[in-house]
């Protein structure tokens, strides 16, 4: 990775944002390769991520990166301030947990690499074996490429797939990351930033929350929060789908029912609230909800006490790539990833 200018870097913030809620994240784990628009070596004091505006985010306008501020340590982009998503803003959870630039320096492969305090993503078995050939940087975002060699999107293992955790599925604590789990049993707010290389119904992007206890071998009711799953009919626009696992799978899919332009940047996002008077999630696309965006538990839940999918347990996030049932050569469609937040609870 180029070294990065050991200097202050800050966005200009619009008018926009002279009532934005800032919150302070000197802890937050933001990282960027390479920002666009800043040649490696050239003195500056601030840059404008104009390649990548999220222009249909409410309230943002396109040049401010979202209104963050960051700057160079010398190594990496770090955060000093953001606003509060909508969506978190909504949900009760203004206090940001976590947000970073995903960089291919950052993610391991392996799911068990030596030292996973370096790392916040891991190669995922979900995908099946993972490759350094699944990765690269495109504009200087970490980018998931999605080509089993003959320009297609598989079906089926392997494909590209990272989740936040190690997959060392001894216990919560050699599970664990560089980036904190998501208690379940609380409100959380999750989102991500992404870019599709192609408008293409035959691929499948998908950001997404598991529960960790399965993978330590829970036999308990669990929940899955598919944040977004690229649908095969475009003109459904965001897929979205909370899981009640365990025994089968009772589920509920929304959609946010326009078309998405998925080569421009959208931002997905999803408010987990199961301490509500009426435990939900709601999907949010772009800072906003869709019909029929908020699920309630009980909807997909099969028994009177669907607390069980979520007392105790923990959520981590994964992203993959990989091709619906009609994927045809030639159809390959590369993801590439700006940043992820997770807020929660004061």
């Amino acid at each position: 990775m180029r070294a990065l200018l050991a200097c202050f870097c800050a966005l200009f913030v619009s008018s926009a944002f002279a009532q934005a809620t800032l919150i302070p994240a000197s802890s937050a784990l933001i990282y960027f390769n390479t920002p666009p628009n800043v040649i490696p070596g050239t003195p500056t004091d601030a840059y404008l991520l104009a390649n990548y505006p999220a222009t249909s985010y409410s309230g943002y306008t396109a040049t401010t990166d979202l209104g963050w501020t960051e700057h160079s340590d010398g190594v990496a982009w770090v955060i000093d301030t953001m606003p509060v998503p909508p969506g978190a803003s909504a949900n009760g959870t203004n206090t940001l947990l976590w947000a970073f630039h995903p960089t291919v320096a950052r993610t391991s492969i392996s799911a068990t690499p030596g030292l996973p305090s370096n790392y916040e993503l891991f190669g995922s078995g979900y995908g099946g074996t993972q490759t350094s050939s699944y990765l690269t940087t495109t504009n200087g975002q970490w980018t998931m490429v999605c080509n089993n060699g003959s320009g297609q999107c598989p079906t089926s293992t392997p494909f590209p797939a990272f989740q936040s955790v190690t997959g060392n599925n001894t216990s919560l604590a050699t599970l664990q990351g560089k980036l904190p789990m998501l208690a379940a049993s609380n409100p959380y707010y999750i989102e991500c930033g992404y870019t599709l290389s192609q408008q293409n119904a035959n691929n499948w992007f998908a950001e997404w929350l598991w529960t960790a206890e399965k993978n330590l071998g829970s036999t308990t009711k669990w929940a899955e929060v598919d944040v977004n799953e690229t649908p095969n009919n475009l003109s459904l626009g965001q897929g979205s789908t909370l899981h009640y696992w365990g025994p089968g799978n009772n589920q509920l899919y929304v959609a946010s029912g326009s078309t998405v332009t998925y080569t421009a940047e959208h931002i997905s996002g999803e408010a987990w609230n199961p301490t509500a008077a009426t435990p939900h999630v709601t999907f949010y696309l772009d800072g906003s909800t869709f019909s029929g965006s908020t699920v309630n538990f009980s909807a997909t839940s099969p028994t009177a006490t669907p607390s069980a999918a979520w007392s105790g347990f923990h959520h981590f996030l994964t992203l993959n790539m990989q091709g619906h049932a009609n994927s045809v050569a030639g159809s390959a469609v590369n993801a590439q990833v700006r940043y992820c937040a997770a807020f929660v609870s004061p």
